[in-house]
């Protein structure tokens, strides 16, 4: 099971009175793409790459012929990913864990919760 799902349960069975307001982040890694894909092989054992994508790639794609996203969706996907890429938006770097507030647990890091689900990855991977 995830771990926001695992942070879920809590939050909605103790309800408002505990949560209303709360700002909840669980984010004990800062990972970039390659990070994640160089765990994701490390855990299955397989070659699993990161190809990353501009927020021009991305406007190409929502834009060409056939596209079914709407436009005006599509275009704050694309200035959102544009921001991200221009550091105009900071707060993915940040690390605050909320995890033991609510779990009375340490969060898992990606590579605990990767090393969990290996065989779920392989599943996936197999069937591609």
């Amino acid at each position: 099971m995830s771990e926001i799902a695992v942070m879920a349960a809590p939050v909605l069975h103790d309800g408002l009175e505990k949560h209303s307001g709360r700002d909840y982040w669980m984010s004990i890694d800062v990972l970039g793409g390659s990070d994640v894909a160089s765990i994701l092989s490390e855990t299955t054992g397989r070659s699993i790459t990161f190809s990353p994508k501009t927020h021009e790639d991305l406007d190409a794609l929502v834009s060409a012929p056939g596209s079914t996203l709407e436009p005006w969706y599509a275009e704050g996907g694309t200035d959102f990913m544009r921001q991200v890429a221009n550091r105009q938006i900071g707060y993915f770097g940040i690390i605050r864990d909320d995890v033991p507030y609510v779990l009375g647990r340490p969060a898992l890091t990606f590579r605990e919760w990767a090393t969990e689900n290996k065989e779920k990855f392989a599943v996936i991977v197999s069937n591609e």
